[in-house]
Order: C-alpha cells, then structure tokens, then sequence
C-alpha cells in the first residue's frame, strides 16, 4: 500500500493542522471544483449591497456564488481566478462564501468568511481606569462599549471647565487616552458617540458624563530601589524602580554622573518609574543615579529628588567550565543530542561550541553568546567517536576561553525504525467538528521522523504534515466530509535515505 501511495500522491490540504490554509496551486480549480481563497472586503451590513471581491481558482463556468445559503446577486466572472459580486442581504453573523461550477462547489475555509454585521448602535457606555475625582495632571484612560452592535467605532469628545468643547479623538478604537496636565481645577464632561463601522450618521448612540479635576498635590518622599544591590561586577543589568507619594501622576527625568566625571541625562522625562541599565563596556567605579520627580504638567523642574551612589567592579572571569547532554554516548548517527553548559566564577558567562569530527577535523558549532545548550543533528555524520568542546569566558572579556571543557561523544550504526504505531485520542467513529490528535510512534531508531499522509474517501492522497520528528498530528475535522478516511505514516531515522523504514496505515470515519 505505501508503494502505490507514493506513485498516486496529489498534495491537496483540507485543514489538518492549519497547514496549507489557502486551497489552490493545491489539486483545486484545474479541471476539478473551484476554491475561494480570499474575499474582501470580507465584511459588510446585514442590508446587503457590498461589492466585494473574491480570489481562487476554477471560477471560469461560474454559475452561482452563495453568501452561506443566500446567492449573491451581480456576479461577474472576471477570470478563471477573480469573481465580483454583490453581497445579498443576510442576519449579522460570519458565512462562507461558495462558488458553482458544473464541476461543484467550492470547499469552506478560513479565508472564505464574510462577516455582517449589525446596522444599528442603540445603546453605549463607558469606564474610567481611574475615578472621578483626580489630580490635574493625571493620565486618564477612557474604555467605551456598545453590546448592541457587531462592529461599533467610537469618537470622544472632551467639555472644558469653562464649557468649550474639544475633539478628544475621532471615530476609531474603544479607547480614549486623556492627558489632564497643565489643565486648570473644574468639572469637566466626557462625551462619547457611538456608530456602526460604515455608518454615514454623526452619531447612533452617545453617552455624557462629568469628570472632576482637582488641584494636584506637589510629588514628595522620593525613592529609589535597585533589584541588585550594589557593588555588581560589570556586565550586570540592573533595573532601578523611582516612587513619590502625594502626586496622583509622577514623572520621572533620569541622570547619570560617570566616575568622577560629567553628568548626563539617562532617561527623558516619562511617567515610566524603571530605568534598565546594562553595565556592559562600562568602566568600573562608582555612579551617582538621580530622578528628579514631579507632577505630571507641574511647571517645577522637581518637586522632589532622590540621589544614590552605585558601584560597578571588574567581574571575575570563569574558573572552571563544564556541560552534560540529554543523551548519553554512544547514540545511533541520526540522533539529535542538546548539550547544556554550565561554570564557575564568572557572574555572566558567554559560551562558545566546537565539533572535531571522526576524522580529526575541528568545526565551529556555535559561537559565543549567552545561550547554554547546543543542539547537535548528526543527521548524515559517519559512525565514530567525535570530540565536543565547550569555551567559556565572561561577557564581555576578551581571553579565549578561560576555561573550557572537552569530552568525547560516540555515534554508532543506526538502527531502522520497525514496529510502528499509530494511535487517535478519540476511537473511531466520531462527528465532523471533532479534533482529533494522532500520536505515531517506532522502535529501534534512536531519532524517527514522521511522514503524514492522508486519503479523503475514495479520494486522493495528499501531505498532511511534512516530515519533523514531532510525533503528533492534530486534525480539526470542522467542515470535513463525512465517510472513513486514512491516515498513514512513514517513519525513517533521521537522516536515512530510506523514504519510510516502517509505515503504518489506519482506517477513521467521520460521522
């Protein structure tokens, strides 16, 4: 059965997985049923009347296009891959968007959804991150909803104290960022309207409410907190948290003064209380780090401010160096082994991995960076005792290594996969709409890699899942045709030129 499957193969993807979620170039439109690949715009309102576009393939001999159960009206056959029609009138909800041939009817999939959606915002409403009253200078986030309609668009006015009223934001998200600095004490009104998306009215729905600002506080009792307690060896990254009280709205504007040199800004003024400091090429000694703290909109350069001394030293370098793998030698050639390394001495240490093949030749595996592990595929590598060799070294130091670690690794003759398995989480028969998760396994070889493949009833065959060496394939049998479909699998060790060493091949029904 695997010989005749690989002479018949059509790749053709019915959504096992997600893979392959575009149909043509597939097995669809060339002599067989037609696909709608994509539909735009792909959405309109419950009337109807939207022009929209449809691409796929297979659409020449086009005989009727079906918005759900509903036919769409205009249609025009531009191309064998380009249809315009006109939406029917529909309840609000997602269909599938389907063409006719004397051939059929195209499959459903993801990209052919057409929403519609509701005509109509008849009720609105809004919330305050933080509530009325507060601080003037205090940043406030409006959050508006309007259950009532599927896609609503929302515009937000503001009423000043002295009663003029000003454009917040214009129709777009549900969210209003109002940043109240500089303005006076007073009641104020946030006023939000409401529409459909694609609505021409002003407004369907709006909501009025008042707002207060009072006079803020002045920031005071300044403090600054470093997650790793000073003296660090340089190399660290230290991230230091500010905080004031009183003020509703603190910003903070960050300074730096090099070992007894000149003073910087670190930071511009932002209400973002850490600063992340990687110490990285900074010379040793001791910083002084200042945030100057004020209200948001307050015209004092810093209301209050709070100074500490920080100190950087010269980082010890790595004294020993050492790593072990997921796999112990010897393993079959094939095998994917993941070494992890370890050392001493050095807070932040880089890592570097060397390979010296079988026949005494050294390759550079990886270069130095902070990752620990090294993936090694011995995919196609002649059986023989191979050398991996670990550096390490402080980041940042220029001494290659200062320590390292050398083991031989052993790969021998592989062994063929045999004795395969194949089995659902969910016994056969079961319901269209079911997800269904197939787990393959072999014996004897060290490392498989799985082929899936799959027939449609009385169908063609086509890849389900290209080879990896994951075990485990996941159909959501949402849309597919009732009837018993098969499910097989080739199993070769990793690397072998053998396009299946085993295979095993399973009957499934859908209901």
């Amino acid at each position: 059965m695997a010989a005749v499957l690989g002479l018949s193969l059509v790749i053709r993807p019915v959504g096992v997985s997600g893979i392959n979620a575009a149909l043509c170039g597939y097995g669809y439109g060339y002599g067989t049923v037609p696909a709608v690949d994509a539909v735009s715009p792909n959405s309109g309102t419950t009337a109807g009347g939207t022009h929209v576009t449809l691409t796929g393939c297979g659409f020449t001999g086009t005989t009727s296009v079906h918005f759900g159960a509903t036919a769409g009206t205009s249609v025009v056959v531009v191309s064998d891959t380009s249809i315009t029609v006109t939406s029917p009138a529909h309840a609000a909800g997602t269909v599938d968007v389907t063409v006719t041939t004397a051939l059929g009817t195209s499959p459903t999939q993801a990209g052919d959804n057409f929403t519609y959606q509701g005509t109509t915002c008849t009720t609105i409403n809004y919330t305050a991150d933080k509530a009325s009253p507060q601080q003037s200078g205090t940043i406030i986030r409006f959050t508006a909803s309007s259950p009532a309609c599927t896609a609503p668009e929302f515009k937000f006015y503001v009423q000043l104290a002295d009663g003029t009223w000003t454009l917040g934001q214009d129709y777009d998200g549900a969210s209003f960022v109002w940043n109240t600095a500089g303005l006076p004490a007073g009641t104020y009104h946030i006023d939000v309207w409401v529409r459909q998306m694609g609505s021409s009215a002003p407004f369907e729905a709006f909501v009025n409410n008042p707002y207060t600002l009072i006079t803020f506080v002045p920031c005071a009792g300044a403090a600054l907190t470093p997650d790793k307690a000073s003296p660090q060896p340089v190399g660290t990254v230290v991230t230091y948290t500010a905080s004031a009280t009183g003020c509703s709205q603190p910003v903070y504007t960050w300074y730096f003064q090099v070992p007894g040199g000149n003073w910087y800004i670190a930071k511009n003024p932002s209400p973002d209380p850490t600063l992340t400091w990687n110490t990285t090429g900074a010379a040793p000694g001791t910083y002084k780090i200042d945030v100057w703290i004020s209200q948001n909109g307050s015209t004092t350069p810093h209301e209050t401010f709070i100074l500490i001394n920080y100190t950087l030293i010269i980082p010890p370098p790595c004294s020993t160096a050492g790593y072990s793998a997921d796999k112990a030698t010897p393993q079959q050639t094939g095998t994917i082994v993941t070494f992890t390394a370890t050392s001493t001495g050095c807070p932040n240490p880089d890592y570097k991995w060397y390979v010296q093949l079988a026949n005494g030749t050294w390759t550079l595996a990886q270069g130095y960076s902070s990752s620990t592990t090294f993936v090694w595929n011995t995919a196609g590598l002649p059986v023989g005792t191979y050398h991996v060799d670990l550096w390490a070294r402080q980041h940042g130091d220029s001494a290659d290594p200062e320590a390292f670690s050398n083991t031989p690794y052993t790969l021998v003759v592989a062994v063929p996969c045999a004795s395969a398995t194949l089995t659902p989480d969910k016994s056969s028969p079961q319901p269209a709409g079911t997800v269904v998760t197939y787990t393959a396994g072999a014996t004897g070889c060290s490392q498989p890699v799985f082929t899936w493949y799959f027939q449609v009833p009385g169908g063609n065959w086509y890849i389900a899942k290209n080879p990896s060496t994951d075990p485990i394939l996941v159909w959501n049998t949402t849309g597919a045709a009732p009837g018993t479909y098969k499910i097989d699998v080739w199993i070769s060790q990793n690397g072998s030129t053998t396009p299946h060493e085993t295979f095993i091949l399973i009957n499934y029904t859908i209901s």
